[in-house]
């Protein structure tokens, strides 16, 4: 804890409250709705909590003039020990009134469960408000600015100012032959830090540029926190793609998610792990950067 704290700043954004509290972690805890209550969050009908639900009294958030409310993980209680941000929830622009009212997720000594998670996820995802649950252990290896521009890696052709996905793939190298063989959309690989190889291929040669986008806009296709891959979302697909069930594109699980993730929730890429490193894919346009060096020397 910051012994040299003593009055809590002025927290106007969910940075700057994940800050604060991974500095100065005890801080006075209310709970509204304790493990086992039953709370609406904007639903017609109440559900019962499968977590401790409360608030930091003394640290306001602008967004609705209360204290900023937070999420104890299912398998730790108030009384734990230095209970730091793990995660949050945000609302999405389903509920416009309601943007910035996020709810910061906290764990005793930043640790939790893979079944924390699960349950956290489920529990929200039937609310059909929020964006799904971000965990910063797993996206603190990103460069994410304030604004949540996440800084990506590309290694091209020269004169490039954008990146084409439909022209991308007339061109494909062979460090992007071996994806397009099991999904063929058209779209552009990037890496996530300076320096990357690729696991099987290494220092991949070309131009480099940078791009930024929404990192809220990458859909993390291997949790899949929405379950867009779950067989009762085929029918959706097809309800929006026309296409029957025998059709090529809707056995292929990747374009049945990335299809429904792009029409439902407006995402333009996947974001996953490759090797020991992240990976990036956008069938959108995006504009790119020209920089000097990307590996060095």
């Amino acid at each position: 804890m910051n012994e040299e704290a003593t009055e809590p700043p002025n927290i106007s954004t969910r940075e700057g409250i994940i800050n604060y509290i991974t500095n100065n972690p005890d801080q006075e805890i209310y709970l509204d709705n304790p493990k086992g209550s039953a709370k609406a969050f904007g639903a017609n009908e109440k559900t019962r909590l499968p977590f401790d639900y409360g608030e930091w009294p003394q640290l306001i958030n602008p967004a609705d003039n209360m204290g900023w409310d937070l999420i104890i993980v299912p398998s730790a209680t108030q009384q734990d020990p230095n209970l730091i941000p793990v995660g949050y929830l945000a609302y999405s622009n389903t509920r416009p009134e309601k943007l910035g009212n996020d709810k910061i997720i906290i764990a005793p000594d930043g640790n939790y469960t893979q079944n924390d998670k699960t349950i956290i996820e489920d529990f929200f995802l039937g609310f059909g408000s929020f964006e799904p649950a971000v965990w910063l252990r797993e996206s603190e290896q990103l460069e994410v600015d304030k604004e949540g521009y996440v800084t990506l890696y590309h290694v091209g052709v020269e004169n490039l100012e954008e990146l084409d996905p439909e022209l991308a793939e007339k061109g494909r190298s062979q460090y992007s032959k071996a994806e397009f063989r099991t999904w063929d959309r058209p779209r552009v690989f990037f890496f996530t830090k300076m320096g990357q190889e690729d696991p099987g291929l290494g220092r991949i040669s070309g131009t480099p540029y940078t791009a930024k986008i929404k990192l809220d806009k990458l859909y993390p296709i291997n949790e899949d926190p929405l379950k867009l891959s779950y067989p009762e979302m085929r029918e959706k697909f097809q309800e929006i793609t026309g296409l029957d069930p025998y059709n090529p594109r809707e056995n292929n699980v990747y374009e049945r998610v990335a299809t429904l993730a792009e029409e439902l929730y407006g995402y333009e890429g996947f974001i996953y792990p490759h090797g020991d490193d992240t990976i990036v894919t956008i069938w959108k346009k995006t504009p790119v950067t020209r920089i000097d060096s990307f590996y060095g020397g």
